[in-house]
């Protein structure tokens, strides 16, 4: 047990919830079909529903049938990250519904087009140019169709992911196994920062060109380049989080890279500002909390998310109280680890 919870990334939401270490397919059931659970314990049971599952079937049904009840629009967006994630084509009806639905929040439908795309859906390049010219009514899913559209012309493989939370994990080397949305250049080196964060803030250039220097610093930020000057890349993804006007989408993602990067040093007061901006955009709130999450070891990071646990708006004190999860989580992880450690 110890083992397989000690590879899940830091960012994964399957950290979250009361502390509870693993969890069985009942266990799950019981959760994810229970209007009376907290908010954090069903979030827990969603990230782990599919490792449970005796069939590939059983999971999506699942997920179907919660969907059918659920009225948070983090559990209904996180159900949709989940059903992307599961390659299950059994699924690509009902996220095709999600995200056609006007009766759907937008963050749940921008969530629903990642899905989509992360299943490669047959038909995709129709359901994606319906939205392209809607940034002016649906900005946050015009952006995210519009850099899907992109991703499936650059990409060799035809892939139109379009968010680096597919698959968002570190591995050694501080490299990231994700399918990002946009390549970072693996050329790129410190001397390069000043100019990667000039597009990443040039709100007149392409969105897919933004995003190709957001990961290309973040990669910068993460790997070993990062003891060679390039630290300061973090603080240019930081810089773009506070000072971006033109798409939630960008800065949603931002959020998740910084996250990933878990630079308590340089982010930590930026993503807290994020946190606390109430004209900001729900979802990039919601992921500068989760960011949060990652930085237990930051003074700042756990009073923030405290305070907003009584935001009015409940995307917010919802993933505040998620992110508090993951923190109490790896803290009882780290304490065991050593405990073990202590032993041998």
């Amino acid at each position: 047990g110890l083992t397989k919870m000690a590879e899940l990334p830091r960012s994964d939401p399957a950290c979250c919830s009361s502390v509870k270490m693993c969890w069985t397919w009942d266990e799950v059931i019981q959760a994810l079909n229970s209007t009376n659970e907290p908010i954090e314990r069903c979030y827990q049971a969603l990230f782990f529903a599919k490792t449970t599952a005796p069939s590939p079937e059983a999971f999506v049904r699942l997920l179907t049938q919660r969907l059918e009840f659920e009225k948070s629009v983090l559990m209904r967006h996180e159900i949709c990250y989940v059903l992307g994630q599961s390659s299950e084509s059994s699924a690509v009806s009902l996220l095709r519904s999600v995200m056609h639905s006007d009766l759907e929040d937008e963050v749940t439908r921008h969530e629903a087009a990642e899905a989509l795309a992360a299943l490669d859906a047959q038909g995709l390049t129709d359901d994606l140019e319906r939205y392209t010219s809607c940034r002016d009514a649906l900005p946050l899913l015009a952006d995210t169709c519009i850099l899907a559209l992109e991703g499936l012309t650059q990409s060799e493989g035809g892939d139109a992911r379009v968010c680096g939370c597919q698959h968002g994990e570190k591995v050694a080397g501080g490299r990231f196994v994700s399918k990002d949305p946009a390549k970072g250049d693996p050329k790129a080196t410190a001397a390069d920062i000043p100019q990667l964060e000039a597009v990443l803030l040039d709100e007149s250039a392409a969105l897919y060109t933004r995003y190709e220097s957001m990961f290309t610093l973040r990669d910068l930020a993460a790997g070993a380049e990062a003891t060679a000057g390039c630290g300061g890349a973090s603080v240019s993804l930081a810089r773009a989080l506070e000072k971006d006007e033109s798409s939630a989408c960008l800065r949603h993602e931002v959020a998740f890279v910084l996250g990933q990067l878990e630079d308590e040093m340089n982010t930590a007061d930026c993503l807290v500002a994020c946190l606390g901006d109430l004209e900001e955009h729900n979802v990039v709130r919601h992921e500068a909390a989760i960011a949060l999450g990652t930085m237990g070891g930051n003074p700042v990071a756990k009073p923030a998310l405290i305070k907003f646990l009584s935001d009015p708006e409940p995307m917010v004190h919802e993933s505040c109280a998620a992110a508090l999860s993951t923190m109490a989580y790896w803290k009882k992880w780290e304490d065991e680890e050593n405990r073990i450690l202590g032993q041998s």
